[in-house]
Parts: structure tokens; sequence; C-alpha cells
């Protein structure tokens, strides 16, 4: 069964998560097909810096990832969005750990769990989904945006940023 919406009337709901280049990994949509952190030289958020989005500790917010296209044209592409923490800003192999995860996929198969969930919406769309820097007891002050696309033609054009209004988890 495709993913469809409520059968109930209702209105979706929007969060208050405005954009803030500060905070952007990426600030116009940008094209990618290839697997890697993103951009090409890729942005890390410091969270806990001179100027951090909040105290140096446990930072609560918003990931936003607004989509304006997917190629799903051979219904097998796959992609797959990770918000990736470290306490080095070089985020060297072993040191990296993930905070908060979307997938998009053409046919149930491709997503992380394709014994359950459905195929992906197309594009355009937009996400919002909590994140918090503290996991296992370890408080993560860099942050960065990791894409892992798998198909015959992948492309996916987005913006990515964290938002930090009035955010409480």
């Amino acid at each position: 069964m495709p993913l469809t919406t409520n059968a109930l009337p209702s209105t979706p709901v929007s969060f208050a998560a405005p954009f803030d280049a500060q905070f952007a990994f990426l600030s116009t949509p940008t094209a990618f097909t290839a697997t890697g952190f993103l951009p090409g030289s890729p942005v890390t958020l410091d969270l806990g810096g001179a100027n951090p989005s909040s105290s140096a500790g446990r930072t609560d917010g918003l990931w936003a990832l607004n989509i304006s296209a997917m190629d799903f044209v051979n219904g097998d592409e796959t992609y797959r969005l990770s918000l990736c923490g470290s306490n080095d800003a070089a985020f060297a192999n072993g040191n990296v750990d993930l905070l908060a995860f979307q997938d998009f996929a053409a046919a149930s198969a491709g997503r992380i769990v394709p014994t359950v969930m459905g195929a992906s919406l197309a594009a355009p769309t937009t996400c919002f989904l909590p994140f918090v820097n503290t996991k296992q007891k370890l408080i993560y002050r860099f942050v960065r945006l990791h894409l892992t696309v798998g198909g015959t033609t992948p492309s996916i054009t987005l913006m990515s940023w964290l938002s930090f209004d009035g955010v409480a988890i």
C-alpha cells in the first residue's frame, strides 16, 4: 500500500524553522549524484564554538531538508541523508555518530525498513526532523550532513539547515 494522506480532514503541521545562513549546510538548492559529506567541500557546523547556537552543551533543534527534486525514473534510486555528530572537526573515521536520519526511495524495497515502509513521495517535499547533539552520554560539538545514494541514476536537489527557534525536545 502506498503512502497516503490521512482520511480525516486536517491541515499539515508547519514548524517554525527559520533559515539562518550561519546554520546552513546548503543555502541554495544544490544537486548531488554521489555519496559523501555535503557539499563537496563539507560544511561543518560548530554547535559549541565562539558563537554557538546555544550553550556549549546540549543543543536541541530541527534539521530542515527542503528537497526540490529526486530522480525516481528507473525505480531503484535511493537517498539516505544523515545528520552526523563528532567532537573531531575533521570527522575522522570511527569518531562520528548518527544524530538524525531520513531516507527516500523510489520503491519500498529501497527503504531502510523495506518490509514495512512504503515508497517515498515524489519531490518537492520538506522534512523537519528533531535532533539533539547528545547521544550515549556524549555531547557532540560539530555536525555535518552526509548523503548515501544508490540505484541507476540517482540525483537529488536540496537545501538543508539547522533551526533552533523555540525548539524544546
